[in-house]
């Protein structure tokens, strides 16, 4: 929660000090879609008790992804800045990208056996940004920019799945299924670059390549069966295309 004041006053003053000192300056709404690569570091590990023995296990280690589709909406103020060659842009925006899912499958040894385990894992992610912009001057229609980005994001992980084929403590052979989530407050961050090309008096097209760091989220579960933890580092790569209209 501190964090979230911290930045919301922050982008305040910001906004504040670029209303107060522009000389030139315009407002704009900007709508952008974009097209995410959704990173998932995971790192899921399992210690099942098994006749007094303690089997450690690794579910999934690695960077697992899926590609997944957002919206981006934003208010801003650009300020016209000819003796640096350019002009200098702040926004807020909201951004809110689709569901990510990822699957998969690990060997395991539980209560004694080697078992199969297969996963699936939903990601969704949301977040709220303070972007400043440096845009060139270039004398035309074209215009390339840089960007940053500090914010808050809010992450929710679900995860379930099932071992499979094990055998029970009557002989038989059966499932065990299994589920959680998670979801998590975090500080988070982007870099970005692109063209912006003038369509119209007052409209702007963007196309614009990010890339952000989400956070994380994490969890852990004991149980009389044993005891699971989970860490997920989300992290994205998109392209974006949007328009701009000043007043």
């Amino acid at each position: 929660m501190k964090k979230i004041l911290i930045i919301c006053l922050s982008v305040g003053t910001f906004l504040t000090a670029s209303n107060v000192l522009a000389q030139d300056f315009t407002q704009y709404v900007a709508a952008r879609a974009a097209f995410a690569d959704l990173k998932n570091k995971a790192d899921n590990r399992a210690v099942f008790n098994g006749g007094g023995t303690l089997f450690p296990n690794t579910i999934v280690s690695g960077t697992v992804h899926d590609n997944v589709p957002g919206l981006r909406l934003a208010y801003g103020v650009q300020q016209e800045m000819p003796q640096i060659w350019g002009n200098v842009r702040g926004e807020i925006e909201f951004a809110y990208n689709g569901e990510a899912k990822e699957h998969g499958s690990a060997m395991l040894n539980a209560w004694g056996q080697n078992v199969n385990l297969n996963w699936r894992e939903k990601t969704r992610s949301m977040s709220i940004m303070a972007n400043a912009y440096y845009e060139f001057d270039t004398q035309t229609k074209v215009s390339p920019y840089v960007g940053a980005g500090l914010g808050w994001a809010r992450l929710r992980t679900a995860a379930k799945g099932e071992i499979v084929d094990i055998v029970l403590i009557d002989g038989s052979t059966g499932n065990i299924p299994f589920a959680g989530s998670e979801h998590r407050n975090n500080f988070a961050w982007n870099v970005q670059a692109g063209l912006s090309y003038t369509i119209a008096p007052n409209w702007i097209m963007d196309l614009g390549y990010r890339y952000t760091d989400l956070g994380y989220t994490k969890a852990s579960e004991i149980t009389d069966s044993g005891t699971s933890w989970a860490k997920y580092k989300i992290k994205t790569q998109e392209v974006s295309l949007g328009v701009r209209y000043h007043f």
